[in-house]
């Protein structure tokens, strides 16, 4: 009996999707495809967190019922979508219409339930956007700000909603932001205003330091800039407005400093020092030169550039999670919403792209700090629930279904020919698991030997496939830390597909993985 020579291979979980490079290029432990992992800060892919609804009584993923606990939230009350959703003074807001389409509410999650704001009112519909400033100098005056398109911009300090009169106003604004003690305001074809310094109810641009000005295009986002100035994004440029006040504000056009310029809406998050959006090439991050005063663009894409271009139309909104290192991109989808994820790595670097899919159609998104110093994220949907994102291990009470499938490894030479043996694979999680695993050889070719029945390829959009006859291993929690999985086939290169479904919170981690194989010929015709 000849003993065969086992050899083998280790593969980092790492870069995550590359949908750029063809099947030869790929970088082993990179992802063909995925759906509810992501890379993390660190390395591995990490299995997305769950979700669940809110309205300020008992979460939950807290309770010791949690069915009963959900069923007695409930949506914010009226019609239609969410409208916008926010955090102020550790209370959560959210906007929506009455029942009857015929005026916007501002509602308070509580103890009991939502409970409806006093304010003016409120014409329906719009798309809210906020801002929370302190211009006041007290700790105690914090004031949250907001605009939606169809009503006036307004001020909140948590009891009393005041509504700012801006002089000459013809439409309503629709973007807002708090810049070196000034509110910014921005209006439809590229029209925007400032208040006086230091007093957001001053507008007049005569007698109270107020001013205005145009961009030449519809601005889609204001965002001030580590360096001190603040940055108009539109939808075919970005101008940067550098100064202190009314009598030093200096606009550059961004295109004299690179050819990458225009934001899609909804897509522009700061991110550290940098400000990351999406256009029409590519995601891309702002970052401030070594030359005062300027700034450079870079794209980050590079390995999904193409599917993202695809889909910019479909933007909804993004987020920041500190927590995760991770800027989130929200698209519309026909089944619910697609999350494009990007972890962010050090001096700079990223650790790669993943991809979310929510059975919710999402409709706005929030994340901030609350008192106790704990990142809260947020979205609205169009049934009326308002849902706190990152919590659990479900999505809402359902199953989390999830699975990557890694990139070709050739171990050594894509010529010889190779018997499978077994993958050592290293997990982390804090609970028992159901996983499945599924080996593909040859690129997924038809006809190489399995010791599973061979599965269509699946794609990024979806695909149906039988999970039942898969390699099926239960993971045991923190007392170990590797599980040896057998993976027996032949071909000249493997990858490996892993499949989980369910509703454990379980901070689930795949951390890389060690492939035995032993040679056994050259391919034929070589």
């Amino acid at each position: 009996m000849i003993r065969e020579n086992i050899q083998f291979t280790p593969i980092n979980f790492t870069g995550g999707l590359d949908l750029e490079n063809s099947h030869t290029q790929k970088t082993p432990g990179t992802l063909i495809d995925c759906q509810n992992f992501a890379p993390r800060f660190g390395g591995g892919y990490a299995l997305v967190k769950g979700f669940e609804r809110f309205d300020g009584q008992p979460a939950p993923s807290g309770a010791v019922d949690p069915d009963t606990a959900r069923a007695a939230i409930q949506t914010v009350p009226g019609n239609g979508d969410i409208l916008g959703v926010w955090m102020f003074n550790g209370n959560l807001y959210a906007f929506r219409n009455d029942a009857g389409d015929t005026a916007a509410v501002m509602h308070k999650a509580t103890p009991t339930g939502w409970q409806v704001v006093s304010t003016p009112a409120l014409l329906p519909g719009g798309k809210y956007e906020f801002e929370t400033y302190n211009f006041f100098a007290s700790t105690a005056s914090n004031r949250m700000f907001g605009v939606d398109g169809v009503n006036p911009a307004f001020m909140f300090d948590g009891t009393t909603f005041t509504q700012l009169v801006i002089p000459g106003e013809t439409y309503k604004p629709i973007h807002i932001a708090a810049h070196s003690n000034h509110l910014f305001l921005a209006y439809p074809q590229g029209q925007w205003v400032h208040s006086g310094i230091g007093d957001p109810t001053k507008w007049d641009t005569a007698t109270e330091g107020a001013g205005a000005g145009g961009s030449g295009d519809d601005i889609v986002a204001m965002r001030p800039t580590v360096g001190g100035a603040l940055a108009f994004f539109m939808r075919n440029k970005v101008s940067v407005l550098y100064g202190s006040s009314q009598a030093d504000w200096q606009a550059t056009d961004m295109r004299k400093q690179s050819d990458q310029a225009g934001a899609i809406e909804g897509s522009i998050q700061t991110a550290g020092s940098d400000l990351v959006y999406l256009d029409d090439n590519g995601l891309t991050t702002m970052q401030q030169s070594q030359n005062f005063g300027n700034f450079q663009s870079r794209a980050l894409d590079k390995l999904i550039h193409t599917y993202l271009v695809q889909r910019k139309n479909r933007v909804l909104g993004s987020l920041i999670s500190h927590n995760a290192n991770q800027y989130r991109l929200f698209l519309r989808y026909d089944s619910g919403t697609e999350v494009i994820t990007l972890t962010f790595g050090t001096q700079g670097g990223i650790e790669g792209f993943g991809r979310y899919l929510y059975p919710v159609k999402f409709t706005c998104f929030f994340q901030r700090e609350d008192e106790t110093g704990q990142e809260r994220l947020f979205a609205g949907a169009e049934d009326g629930y308002v849902y706190e994102m990152d919590v659990g291990g479900s999505f809402d009470g359902a199953d989390i279904q999830a699975w990557f499938k890694t990139s070709y490894a050739n171990c050594r030479n894509d010529q010889l020919r190779k018997r499978f043996r077994k993958a050592l694979v290293t997990i982390e999680s804090s609970g028992t698991l159901p996983l499945k695993i599924k080996p593909y050889y040859d690129y997924g070719q038809n006809g190489i030997p399995s010791g599973l029945p061979a599965e269509a390829e699946t794609e990024i959009t979806g695909g149906h496939w039988n999970i039942d006859d898969w390699n099926e291993f239960y993971w045991a929690g923190p007392d170990a830390n590797q599980v040896t999985v057998d993976i027996t086939g032949i071909g000249r290169n493997l990858s490996l597909f892993f499949f989980y479904q369910g509703k454990e919170n379980a901070n689930l981690i795949f951390r890389d993985c060690v492939i035995s194989w032993a040679q056994r010929g050259r391919m034929k015709g070589l």
